[in-house]
């Protein structure tokens, strides 16, 4: 594998997902917003996600996430795909973090920074075939990039936000 072609598969991989999970936060700005597990909670009496991951969240991650990856000349079924895939994975993050007892919006960092990553690729993969060493490294890449970088938008996030 090249470089362009790496870059160029990094790119594919990644734009909508990136930008659905990004975008989701938006999502505080709405006048009327409802949690995604209706305020329920598990059998451990904590909340099945809280009040962070809510229905307008996955309305605007999705939207996002699908018209980047159009805008970007990407697959429409698979930015769609994609960014449900990664917000599926921000929610199985928060569902994971409720049961250690973390609050909503508290960091607890090898959670909130790969959970969300760790799914989508595979569907990557599924659309493209591309041999295995060359998905491994794709993955990794994903992984410990989308780690730190999800560590830089969050510190710009919070300091305009």
């Amino acid at each position: 594998m090249d470089f362009y072609q790496l870059v160029k598969d990094l790119y594919e991989m990644n734009l909508s997902p990136f930008i659905a999970n990004g975008s989701m936060t938006f999502s505080k700005y709405l006048p009327k917003n409802f949690p995604l597990d209706f305020k329920k909670k598990f059998f451990d009496e904590k909340r099945i996600l809280g009040d962070h991951k809510t229905f307008g969240g996955l309305a605007i991650g999705l939207i996002s996430g699908s018209i980047s990856g159009y805008l970007g000349n990407i697959d429409f079924t698979y930015s769609f795909s994609s960014s449900l895939l990664a917000i599926i994975g921000d929610c199985l993050g928060s569902f994971i973090k409720r049961r250690f007892g973390k609050k909503e919006g508290e960091d607890f960092p090898l959670i909130d920074r790969t959970i969300w990553l760790s799914i989508y690729p595979f569907l990557y993969q599924y659309f493209n075939q591309k041999p295995i060493n060359e998905f491994s490294i794709l993955y990794l890449i994903t992984l410990v990039g989308g780690y730190f970088l999800h560590k830089v938008t969050n510190k710009i996030k919070n300091y305009f936000l």
